[in-house]
């Protein structure tokens, strides 16, 4: 009877109840490792678009600067993004920040010294820690 059972065993194909715990513990393990890592990439990728988007907003309000457009931005003042108005017309549709929201940031515009027709303009978001983060920024002829 026994030789029957072990002749029986040596015909079956397939994996054993240890084999098969084994490679799903290895499989666990890998897990634990890269969900963590994979983390971190999604965090940076949504930081890296809300950088992207400033840029737009840069990029729009360089645009109506240069055009000599009616938006009013007060030297060495921050003014909130979403009260510049006339910006609209450069933008297709606000950009969003990483938690899908519409991104609230600031423009800073100062004069630079020494070149009456460049401005610096910056925007800047305000992080969890505290501090001013900045998005975009750089010197802009006016001409």
């Amino acid at each position: 009877m026994i030789q029957m059972f072990t002749k029986r065993m040596k015909n079956r194909k397939g994996f054993t109840l240890i084999e098969l715990i084994v490679v799903i513990a290895i499989l666990g393990i890998l897990a634990l490792i890269a969900v963590p890592r994979l983390m971190g990439f999604t965090e940076r990728a949504k930081e890296s678009a809300d950088a992207g988007n400033a840029r737009t907003l840069y990029n729009a309000i360089t645009i109506a600067l240069a055009d000599n457009n009616d938006i009013e931005l007060t030297n060495g003042t921050h003014t909130k993004l979403e009260h510049i108005d006339g910006l609209d017309v450069y933008l297709d549709e606000w950009p969003k920040d990483k938690n899908n929201k519409p991104l609230e940031a600031v423009v800073d515009v100062t004069t630079v010294e020494g070149a009456p027709d460049e401005i610096r303009v910056g925007i800047y978001r305000n992080t969890e820690s505290g501090e001013d983060k900045v998005l975009a920024g750089a010197n802009t002829r006016t001409e």
